[in-house]
């Protein structure tokens, strides 16, 4: 079995601020505000878990 990685880049689409965040493994966060612009990013949409990378990623 492999380890679930935690830790990963958020990038601003607004901004294009990154910032590393470890995800919590006790919540589910479904928005995450920009630390640097204050936009309310939301995820996209669910993808194929052949996409798992993307899932990660903000709009």
């Amino acid at each position: 079995m492999r380890a679930i990685i935690l830790e990963s880049v958020l990038t601003c689409p607004h901004c294009g601020h990154t910032q590393q965040e470890t995800m919590p493994t006790d919540a589910c966060h479904f928005f995450y505000e920009c630390s640097q612009c204050k936009a309310l990013l939301r995820p996209r949409a669910i993808q194929h878990p052949a996409h798992i990378n993307d899932i990660s990623q903000f709009d």
